[in-house]
């Protein structure tokens, strides 16, 4: 490694000597030194995303998405909305709204998911659902009806919706060969492995994680993704060990988890790694040598009548490395004194190890 010494230190080990001339007046010897140690932190901050949802109309797919939100984090529902969802409840099938007939799929589908999240029985007709799977024309009918199948666990497969499926993209209408980009957000929602899908969203610039409105809150309520934050010390090894300070490891919402830290010697590099529940983090750390540093330097001021202020004159600055190692010496300059502070001219430095 390289020696490297810091512009501070040296400004303080020439201000220590000058101080400590002015006090003597006579021609002093300093030594300094210079020993590496533990120091620094690597800090990872990862946000947790905690999005609000309220109903844009009121119908039971809209309570019943802010409800379901609502519930993840805790909250208590509101009698009322809950009224509502139940109202819409027919034989076998939810409504869009109390006074409404015709099945809502949407709906039906949202309130099967919250009843199931808040211990209540939906009461839906699993014949019913599979007609629609098996019958419906558009995609999101169809698609809905699958979930809550799905949700509900009857046996439902991927190959129920290939009428919909163009392999790179998921159409609207069954049997059409034109895609849609609203169908093939939501078939990535059940099937978030579809790679084909993912690209072609992408070609098109849509990202699910950025898609915005309910679709986006969805996602983190399906995948429930893993965030980790975490700080570890030190960033420069020389005596201690790395270990982690503080690791807060969630999975979305607010579920905590468990999480093991472990560090290795890879290469020439102390590398350590923080895991939790599949989430991998990764904090490189630098190694430091315990080689120590002597900085000696002998001075004195001299007077000079021709000038307002002291000029300050040294001898030798010596570096000496700790086990032998080396020695360097700067070659004399001149430091004069103005308002109290002094600056350094002329000199040549020429450190070749790196000491922390």
């Amino acid at each position: 490694m390289s020696l490297k010494l810091r512009p501070e230190l040296i400004l303080a080990f020439i201000v220590a000597c000058l101080l400590l001339i002015r006090v003597s007046g006579e021609p002093q010897q300093v030594e300094i030194i210079l020993k590496p140690t533990d120091y620094g932190y690597i800090t990872h901050v990862e946000y947790v995303p905690k999005p609000r949802y309220t109903h844009k109309s009121l119908v039971a797919s809209e309570v019943a998405r802010e409800l379901l939100l609502k519930n993840m984090y805790g909250e208590p529902l509101p009698e009322q909305l809950l009224s509502f969802i139940i109202k819409c409840g027919r034989n076998g099938y939810f409504t869009a709204t109390p006074d409404g007939a015709e099945p809502d799929w949407e709906s039906t589908f949202y309130a099967t998911w919250l009843f199931t999240e808040i211990g209540l029985e939906p009461k839906v007709d699993p014949i019913i659902l599979y007609s629609v799977v098996n019958s419906s024309l558009e995609f999101r009918d169809t698609y809905y009806a699958f979930r809550a199948l799905s949700l509900l666990g009857y046996n439902v497969t991927k190959d129920m919706l290939d009428d919909f499926d163009l392999g790179y993209a998921a159409s609207f209408i069954r049997g059409s060969v034109k895609p849609s980009i609203e169908s093939t957000v939501l078939w990535l929602l059940v099937f978030p492995e579809d790679e084909a899908k993912v690209k072609w969203l992408s070609d098109m610039g849509v990202n699910l994680t950025e898609y915005g409105g309910w679709i986006s809150i969805e996602y983190l309520m399906v995948r429930r993704p893993v965030y980790v934050n975490a700080t570890v010390y030190p960033r420069v090894v020389v005596d201690r060990a790395p270990e982690p300070l503080h690791v807060e490891a969630v999975r979305w919402p607010r579920e905590r988890l468990n999480y093991t830290f472990r560090y290795v010697l890879e290469r020439d590099r102390l590398v350590s790694y923080i895991r939790a529940d599949g989430r991998i983090l990764k904090f490189m750390h630098r190694v430091a040598r315990r080689d120590y540093a002597v900085l000696k330097a002998k001075m004195r001021i001299k007077t000079d009548h021709r000038r307002a202020h002291p000029v300050l004159e040294h001898n030798l600055i010596q570096l000496q490395y700790g086990r032998g190692a080396s020695s360097l010496r700067i070659l004399p300059n001149t430091c004069r004194s103005r308002g109290g502070g002094y600056n350094a001219q002329g000199g040549r430095h020429n450190i070749s190890r790196d000491v922390v």
